[in-house]
């Protein structure tokens, strides 16, 4: 098993820098066990609050994502709904699903909350929930997959297209490992949506057209009694189809660290859960999170300057700067290097950013890039 490695110092000119940050750690071969080999053609280890890559398999390769598509149908409902608003459901949302597929049996002309459509969509993976919430948030179905795809292009998303808000199989509906760890991530900034994927059991009211409903997750790595329990998981939502194969996005957290696993086309399973207690353990087991506490690598004096010739400000990082490292990493060894443009611009889109480095032990000279964060003009 191979884990990103950088090797030497990259440099960044200032304004190429891309949404996602494509941060990258250098990690131990040695340190991974080299008997076990992943079953997944498709995996990503992600830290999930400054998107840092650990370990990548094919992570920008073009797979049909099954029901994991409904990380982006759930994002756009907390973005754009409030969880109390009432979802009428549509003839055409009930019905055009294969009744073969997942679903809670909702009725036309049923009424549920965006909340509890929420909760059938991410634990039983409803494929009806999920067109009421498309027409509910985008007014038709087809409307929300051009929601989706430009939410998507806004995220960073490179080789994604969604044409349809449940992930049943369509030739034309697919996405990469990392475009949707990328979707997920930011879908894991809202406390809502995160309550919702965590949740093991949730029971939905009686509706105008139905009795009380009890829904379960399908994640089993949050089922205590289930086989692949693993207490540091904090979500997740899987996916399949006969085409996709076994598909799912899942969080962990452990010793300060949020790690997110993708993996996709996964041929069982089993085979699915253990790849990625696999990779979280590695992660949690080697790795450590590393945080810039000295004040002058956190500001720089004021380079830029109005008509007047007065300094307009102080360059500062707009939020705390932390990143994974090998748990045999020095501090001593770490770096911050700025980079400011000739008229940094006054905000958070300032042109400027700071690259952490990491020299390696020994008189090799070497530098491994740790991650590179944007910093404004205050």
């Amino acid at each position: 098993m191979k884990f990103f490695n950088l090797g030497r110092l990259r440099r960044f000119a200032a304004g190429t820098l891309a949404a996602a940050f494509a941060l990258s750690v250098a990690l131990p071969v040695q340190a991974a066990n080299p008997t076990y080999q992943l079953n997944a053609p498709v995996a990503l280890l992600m830290e999930v609050d400054n998107r840092q890559i650990i370990y990548q398999k094919n992570m920008d390769q073009a797979m049909y994502p099954a029901s994991i598509t409904k990380i982006m149908t759930a994002l756009l409902a907390c973005e754009n709904a409030e969880l109390d608003e009432t979802i009428t459901m549509s003839y055409e949302a009930t019905h055009s699903i294969d009744y073969g597929s997942s679903h809670i049996a909702l009725d036309t002309d049923e009424q549920i909350s965006v909340e509890n459509a929420l909760y059938a969509l991410m634990l039983p993976s409803a494929n009806d929930a999920a067109n009421g919430l498309a027409e509910h948030v985008g007014g038709t179905m087809q409307d929300f997959a051009v929601m989706m795809n430009d939410r998507a292009a806004e995220l960073g998303c490179t080789n994604t297209n969604f044409a349809n808000a449940h992930g049943l199989h369509d030739a034309n509906h697919y996405t990469t490992a990392h475009d949707i760890a990328l979707i997920a991530a930011k879908a894991a900034e809202d406390e809502d949506f995160c309550r919702i994927w965590a949740t093991m059991q949730h029971d939905v009211p009686p509706t105008n057209k139905n009795v009380l409903r009890n829904l379960w997750s399908q994640v089993r790595m949050l089922n205590k009694d289930g086989n692949y329990y693993y207490q540091p998981c904090t979500g997740g939502k899987l996916g399949w189809t006969p085409e996709a194969k076994n598909t799912c996005v899942l969080v962990a957290k452990q010793n300060g660290m949020e790690l997110m696993c993708v993996l996709m086309g996964v041929t069982t399973a089993g085979d699915m859960f253990r790849d990625a207690e696999y990779l979280f353990e590695y992660g949690f087991k080697n790795l450590q999170m590393y945080q810039i506490e000295n004040e002058e690598d956190q500001t720089r004096s004021a380079i830029g300057y109005n008509t007047a010739g007065q300094a307009i400000g102080k360059m500062q990082l707009g939020y705390n700067v932390s990143c994974l490292v090998d748990k045999s990493a020095q501090p001593d060894n770490i770096t911050a290097e700025w980079t400011i443009p000739e008229e940094p611009i006054l905000g958070s889109a300032s042109g400027a950013y700071v690259t952490l480095t990491m020299e390696d032990d020994g008189e090799s000279g070497q530098y491994e890039v740790l991650g590179t964060y944007p910093a404004q003009v205050v």
